[in-house]
């Protein structure tokens, strides 16, 4: 097995699962990301520049992990390999870049001539088929249950260096306004009214901050030790 990774500036892959990744052959692909260089971005996705060395892995089957830019990149790369590809819509692919006036349309040709689409749940399904996308299989996303079951509170929150009393919120993801934050954010007073011994942790990166209360920004975190911030937490948000 080979893999081809598109990869924004400073991103930093997982491997957990996929073997020792020293015996993993690997081509790193850049591409620029959309936050920072919009303009570069389309321009990438309209020559198709990062793709250019896909043929040395000789795949018999490309998988787009998100809609864009991965989709519109293996759409062009798959046409010119002459081989099937499938690509997997999870969120904001679906629900934001597809209205785009711009990014939209070539989201729609280039997935609009996948042969498979996968979305991780039914509304986004509904999403793609409004846009005429019909080829679609939903499949939600797997829990490795060996990994996330439950164990330790305690024991998880003094790893963590979280209270041992008291209620704790949990957030994991990308802090953006579209992922509810602010809708979080003005929810914590009069939660903190009811339990003013809350503590509110936010595992992740992104640009949404606010203050109040016992808050904490652990930062992003390795796959392998979000079970542990989940045993700590009393509620997932």
């Amino acid at each position: 097995m080979a893999l081809a990774l598109l990869e924004e500036p400073g991103a930093e892959p997982d491997f957990e699962g996929l073997g020792d990744p020293e015996d993993l052959p690997v081509l790193r692909l850049p591409i620029p990301s959309i936050r920072r260089c919009r303009r570069v971005w389309i321009q990438t996705l309209v020559s198709g520049g990062a793709l250019s060395g896909i043929g040395s892995l000789k795949p018999s089957l490309l998988h787009a992990q998100f809609g864009a830019p991965s989709g519109i990149l293996v759409a062009k790369a798959a046409r010119r390999l002459g081989i099937p590809w499938v690509a997997t819509l999870h969120g904001t692919d679906a629900n934001a870049y597809l209205e785009s006036p711009v990014l939209g349309g070539m989201m729609r040709r280039a997935l609009g001539r996948a042969d498979r689409l996968v979305a991780v749940s039914d509304p986004i399904a509904g999403i793609l088929a409004r846009h005429g996308l019909d080829r679609v299989t939903v499949i939600g996303n797997g829990v490795d249950l060996e990994r996330f079951r439950p164990s330790d509170r305690l024991r998880a929150r003094a790893e963590l260096g979280l209270p041992m009393a008291g209620p704790v919120l949990l957030f994991v993801g990308h802090l953006l306004a579209a992922k509810g934050l602010g809708e979080l954010a003005a929810a914590l007073p009069a939660v903190r009214k009811v339990h003013p011994t809350l503590c509110t942790v936010l595992v992740g990166e992104g640009p949404m901050r606010f203050s109040g209360g016992d808050l904490r920004f652990p930062g992003p975190r390795p796959a392998k030790e979000i079970p542990r911030w989940l045993a700590a937490a009393d509620l997932l948000c």
